[in-house]
């Protein structure tokens, strides 16, 4: 049973910020993939590369077995398919849907901010390649066009949760 949401999307789209206010708003818990990943080695793409990364991605993913969570997952986590259908069998996956401009205005050095394929790609091209992916793997896409705060998106991604009754299964499933 579905008992945690999830939030897929861009770096940038903001899942991390917007994941913390649900899940604080919503009195669970909140869990960012990234930050498991990176908290004991910062540095891990720079100095073990991207496949790396993906791997243990990949492992983080699959050993997610939560009820009642508010889960911030990578921009990556769409390469992994086993990873991904580990995190649609527990959670309602909401793609956080922002058009490349909006996009743009928030990613100053994707590179830096250790993107996955930015050292062979353009934000561009990795929108193309992975916007698919999201839709693919998203329960419910929710669009942010049109709205260029936070604060904004916030409201329709809270609006959309509850009125889709979604917010009842995390409610009803804490641990």
């Amino acid at each position: 049973m579905k008992s945690n949401i999830a939030l897929i999307g861009m770096p940038t789209a903001g899942k991390t910020v917007l994941g913390k206010w649900l899940a604080d708003d919503f009195g669970v818990s909140w869990l960012d993939t990234d930050h498991m990943i990176l908290k004991s080695e910062p540095d891990l793409i720079q100095k073990y590369g991207e496949e790396h990364f993906l791997k243990i991605e990949e492992q983080v993913l699959l050993g997610l077995d939560m009820t009642g969570h508010l889960i911030s997952t990578g921009g990556s986590a769409i390469y992994s398919e086993k990873g991904m259908k580990q995190v649609g069998k527990i959670s309602f996956i909401l793609y956080i849907e922002l058009t490349l401009p909006q996009l743009l205005k928030r990613t100053e050095d994707y590179v830096k901010r250790g993107v996955i394929g930015a050292k062979d790609k353009s934000f561009e091209e990795l929108f193309e390649e992975r916007e698919p992916l999201y839709k693919r793997y998203a329960d419910i896409t929710i669009s942010f066009a049109g709205l260029p705060t936070l604060e904004e998106q916030y409201h329709k991604l809270y609006k959309e949760i509850i009125q889709r009754d979604i917010a009842k299964s995390l409610k009803n499933n804490t641990s």
